[in-house]
């Protein structure tokens, strides 16, 4: 084993681990409940319509 593959192999087990740890924190109340946030449901809708016809 070269010492490129301890380096990378080590950046990627750091990556995922950074990665995992990170996603356990959930967005604040403010940022998740606003009133000018997008609705992906019309928006889907909207994009379907569009290409069926």
């Amino acid at each position: 084993m070269g010492l490129n593959e301890l380096i990378f192999g080590g950046l990627a087990v750091l990556g995922i681990a950074v990665f995992v740890y990170v996603g356990q924190f959930r967005a604040s109340r403010s940022q998740r409940e606003r009133t000018d946030r997008l609705r992906w449901n019309a928006v889907d809708k909207a994009q379907s319509a569009k290409k069926k016809s």
